[in-house]
């Protein structure tokens, strides 16, 4: 971690009794002094004043010396990295680090605490940009004040008086941002798009925070014109990443149209097929090597698309691909290594598998790369409801085991035994209803295909 910096010390103190956030600066495009210092003085210069920030500025790039060989991915893999050290090493909570091109600058946020947790698509990804004129303007460096803190909060670490001082800085950089940007005193062009992707982060994180749907519904609506706007001149690879943002906003939208927020999943269901899309083109570009968390959150986006599509259609398949999304992001998030969010995505793998049992058409790898990947002492529940889906859709499968109503019949009559050993009267009735089905339903092709007593021999097998 570089030791020397310049602190904004006389900058505004936190008002209240919550701790300041500190935000490290370092020099643009990778490389020390590559700009000398323009756009890290003119990014430590927007930010010194806001409110609970202080602002400081460091003389490395966590990407000096770095090839641009790799791409963007091992552009932003070396980031997270280095840029995770220097600030476990200065005891800062946030890191600003971008390129610059010209009078333009691409700032990305990092954050000491890697929250990008399956369950609440709140925090920033590696790739979440912020794109700001040099100078800075007052509209940019509101945004990126606002996104200094999405970094930062929630985190359940927090003590509950730091955690609410933060909200509510959040809170304001928001409304003094929307301010400029509806009042017209941003930029036009590319500028202004560039803004509304940053401000459709922001106000995601502000609608998570308070569960407001309309605020959810306009930050898709932001952030899905700006991307828009930005198709020709951003990098490809960053336009489908930013995309998988959209995507996270589009998919924390109420999926119940019966609510008081009908409007918003409509809004998300009009949406689903270009959210599939989306997480399929940016899961790809990620690495579980080079960055794991993101790839496996990427995943686990692509599965709760791929779910809830799924369930819109009564599609089997959409259920089986959904399963191996999941499965994807299981082999990063170990039972060793990531034990909560490894938990997390077993219990989605338990609601998906459930719908499946329910919807028995489809095929069986998916469900056998689930049984193949959790341990018998891991989650018995959920290896029972992998059993009863291997159990009803053996029944409908063409090919396979030589004797695929045996091997049904067995999958479903050790899910059913797993469920009433441990009461759950509801899954063991639903699973024995299925079994009853799966039996008469194998009989009927027994019948059709061999008339010559195998149907008896069958019967007996399923008493």
């Amino acid at each position: 971690m570089p030791s020397r910096g310049r602190s904004a010390a006389r900058g505004m103190p936190w008002s209240g009794t919550g701790r300041a956030v500190t935000v490290l600066v370092c020099p643009l495009d990778g490389v020390n002094g590559a700009d000398g210092g323009l756009g890290a003085n003119a990014v430590w210069r927007a930010l010194r004043r806001r409110e609970g920030l202080r602002a400081r500025i460091v003389p490395g790039s966590p990407t000096a010396n770095l090839t641009r060989d790799g791409g963007l991915v091992a552009l932003l893999a070396r980031t997270q990295h280095v840029g995770r050290t220097w600030l476990t090493d200065s005891g800062a909570d946030a890191l600003i680090w971008g390129q610059r091109a010209g009078n333009m600058l691409r700032l990305s946020v990092i954050s000491s605490d890697p929250r990008r947790a399956a369950e609440e698509p709140l925090g920033l990804h590696p790739w979440s940009t912020i794109q700001v004129p040099m100078p800075i303007t007052e509209t940019a460096a509101e945004i990126l004040h606002a996104m200094v803190l999405i970094a930062v909060t929630p985190s359940r670490e927090l003590a509950s008086r730091t955690r609410r001082h933060r909200r509510r800085a959040l809170r304001h950089a928001m409304a003094r941002a929307e301010t400029r940007m509806l009042g017209g005193r941003a930029r036009s062009g590319v500028i202004v798009e560039g803004y509304r992707v940053a401000l459709g982060l922001v106000q995601r994180a502000h609608g998570l925070l308070t569960r407001d749907p309309v605020r959810l519904a306009r930050a898709v609506r932001l952030m899905e014109t700006g991307l828009n706007g930005l198709t020709k001149s951003w990098p490809t690879d960053l336009l489908a990443l930013a995309r998988l943002d959209w995507a996270d906003t589009v998919l924390a939208l109420p999926d119940d149209p019966g609510a008081d927020a009908g409007f918003a999943a409509a809004l998300a269901d009009a949406r689903l097929d270009t959210v599939v899309a989306a997480c399929r083109a940016g899961a790809a570009r990620l690495s579980p090597i080079a960055l794991p968390d993101a790839y496996a959150a990427a995943h686990v986006s692509l599965a709760r698309a791929l779910w809830r599509k799924a369930g819109r259609d009564g599609d089997a398949d959409g259920f089986d691909a959904a399963l191996s999304a999941l499965t994807a992001a299981a082999w990063v998030w170990t039972r060793d290594g990531d034990p909560e969010r490894r938990r997390i995505l077993l219990t989605a793998m338990g609601a998906i598998l459930r719908d499946r049992v329910i919807h028995a058409s489809g095929g069986d790898a998916s469900i056998r790369a689930v049984l193949e990947m959790i341990a018998p002492d891991e989650d018995i529940v959920l290896r029972a409801w992998a059993q009863a889906a291997l159990g009803v859709t053996l029944i409908w499968s063409k090919t396979g085991a030589a004797d695929p109503g045996a091997d049904a019949m067995a999958a479903l009559g050790e899910a059913v035994a797993t469920f009433e050993s441990l009461g759950m009267t509801d899954a063991a009735g639903l699973a024995r209803t299925q079994m009853d089905g799966a039996a008469d339903a194998w009989a009927h092709r027994v019948a059709a295909a061999d008339s010559t007593g195998r149907i008896v021999a069958f019967q007996r097998r399923r008493a």
